[in-house]
């Protein structure tokens, strides 16, 4: 029996894995390429040739499920290109949109909220924010409900995103204590952890509708335990009859 870890899986995936990795994920730069599922329930990819292609992991994999099924939100249906108009909007392993440009490539684009922030945030991460170095710059909110400063031509101001450069109002610093690449997560896990955040939310759901469903059912119980009440029909005597 080979115990490589890195071996495809020649049976049903859902035996192994509970779903198929290739069912629910594409390789962005590669998108025609033929895929299986390894050991670790993860998607392999290979090309033509049938070479195994090593840059088809992690953040270079898009959902091909809808991605409000597993991600908080679906950044391509609130977010926007920054600087161009993509021709398609994906969305990859870390719930992060993924703009492509009409041949299929990713573009060097920085996806910020087409809609007022509130609605996805519960608040605005813009409201008295202002950049120490750059104090008329625009602000802007990006996928991850953080502020994101740009100039005339929306060109995004680094300098801005460094710490303590974020400022709200006078006194409070908004900046946030961790970084934005701090994850302890594999990149390569990064598919597992979705569906398994996945599986959790559908049992939470099936929790609160069986829950739903019994105390429907105890309801219709002590109903059966209630007299009928009979209601008085009030028959106009036009159509009483004498027999």
């Amino acid at each position: 029996m080979c115990n490589d870890q890195n071996s495809v899986v020649d049976i049903d995936p859902q035996t192994v894995c509970g779903y198929d990795p290739c069912s629910v994920a594409k390789c962005i730069t590669m998108p025609y390429a033929t895929c299986v599922s390894d050991f670790k329930c993860k998607p392999v990819f290979f090309d033509s040739e049938e070479k195994r292609v090593d840059s088809c992991k992690g953040t270079e994999l898009y959902l091909t499920i809808n991605p409000d099924s597993v991600c908080r939100f679906n950044p391509c249906k609130y977010t926007t290109c920054m600087t161009s108009t993509p021709a398609k909007c994906v969305v990859d392993t870390k719930c992060q949109p993924v703009f492509l440009n009409a041949f299929g490539k990713r573009m060097s684009c920085k996806g910020v909220f087409k809609v007022a922030a509130r609605y996805i945030c519960g608040h605005n991460p813009c409201s008295s924010a202002m950049c120490k170095s750059e104090p008329s710059a625009r602000c802007l909110v990006d996928h991850e409900c953080k502020p994101v400063f740009v100039n005339i031509e929306k060109r995004v101001y680094k300098q801005c995103s460094e710490r303590g450069q974020i400022v709200k109002g006078h006194h409070h610093n908004v900046d946030d204590d961790g970084d934005d690449n701090d994850n302890d997560d594999d990149d390569d896990d990064q598919l597992r952890q979705l569906m398994k955040g996945k599986h959790m939310k559908n049992k939470e759901q099936e929790s609160d509708e069986n829950e739903e469903i019994e105390n429907k059912d105890d309801g219709e119980e002590q109903d059966d335990n209630i007299p009928e009440k009979k209601s008085k029909i009030k028959i106009p005597a036009r159509f009483i009859g004498k027999r």
